[in-house]
C-alpha cells in the first residue's frame, strides 16, 4: 500500500465531486464524493506515521501555549521553588537571586506593588523570599488567588516534627 501513490484518484474524485455539483447530478455527486472519501481514508492510512507525528507536535504545541506563562505573577513563579506554605505565609527559593543584589531589587519592585497585601523579606544570599500576607487582601486580586492556589497544591508537605 506504501508504493501507490493515492494523489491522482483524489485528484480524479475532486474533481468529479465537483464537476457533479456543476451538472446537477445529485448521483454522480455522491459516487465521486464516496470514492474520494475512500481515496482519502486510504491515503491517510498510507501517511499514518507522518499524520500521527504532526498531531503529536500540533497537540505538544498546544500543550506548551496552555502551560506557557500569560501573567506577570506567572512568569514570576516559572522562576522559584516552593519551600513552605501555610495561608498568609510562603517561603520560595529563587536560584537567580542567590548572591544577584540587582535581581533582589528587581523582585523587590515587583513584589511592592502588591504592599497593600502583605510583607515581603528578601535575601539575596540565600535566595530566599519570605511572603506574609493578609488572606482576606489577597482576595482583591485574582492572580495572586490562582497562584496562592497553585502553590498550596505545589507545596511540599509539612513533616511533623511529632514524626
Amino acid at each position: 500500500m506504501s508504493r501507490i501513490s493515492y494523489g491522482f484518484p483524489l485528484l480524479i474524485s475532486l474533481a468529479g465531486t465537483v464537476g457533479s455539483l456543476a451538472l446537477g447530478s445529485k448521483k454522480g455527486h455522491i459516487i465521486c464524493g464516496a470514492v474520494m472519501t475512500g481515496a482519502s481514508i486510504l491515503h491517510a492510512l498510507q501517511h499514518r506515521k507522518a499524520l500521527a507525528g504532526n498531531l503529536k507536535h500540533k497537540l505538544d504545541t498546544a500543550a506548551d501555549y496552555v502551560r506557557f506563562p500569560h501573567t506577570q505573577p506567572d512568569f514570576f513563579m516559572r522562576g522559584v521553588q516552593i519551600a513552605f506554605y501555610m495561608p498568609g505565609r510562603i517561603r520560595l527559593y529563587c536560584s537567580q537571586l542567590t548572591g544577584n543584589e540587582q535581581y533582589e531589587e528587581h523582585i523587590a519592585n515587583y513584589l511592592r506593588a502588591f504592599a497593600d497585601v502583605g510583607r515581603v523579606q528578601l535575601n539575596h544570599v540565600s535566595g530566599s523570599i519570605l511572603i506574609t500576607y493578609d488572606t482576606e487582601k489577597i482576595k482583591a486580586y485574582p492572580d495572586l488567588v490562582r497562584v496562592e492556589a497553585y502553590i498550596r497544591e505545589h507545596a511540599p508537605a509539612i513533616r511533623s516534627a511529632l514524626q
